[in-house]
């Protein structure tokens, strides 16, 4: 499941770039699907690329900030 919720979150990021909040629960997805499919690399990677992104445009909001500072633990 947390697949498709990160293939919408992955659109709403390309939509807008600066959507911090769809970033940090990529992010989320990510650390999800890190933990639970396999540890793979590029989920890994990903969770650090969306969480970094979640800090750089959501640093005025604490929404996208909390599933990015969960996901980088």
């Amino acid at each position: 499941m947390p697949a498709f919720y990160w293939r919408l979150l992955e659109c709403a990021a390309e939509l807008d770039p600066a959507y911090a909040l769809a970033h940090g629960n990529a992010a989320m997805c990510h650390h999800c699907l890190f933990l639970h499919a396999g540890s793979l690399e590029a989920n890994h990677a990903a969770l650090i690329d969306y969480a970094r992104a979640a800090i750089l445009h959501g640093q005025d909001n604490a929404a996208p900030l909390i599933p990015a500072e969960a996901a980088s633990e």
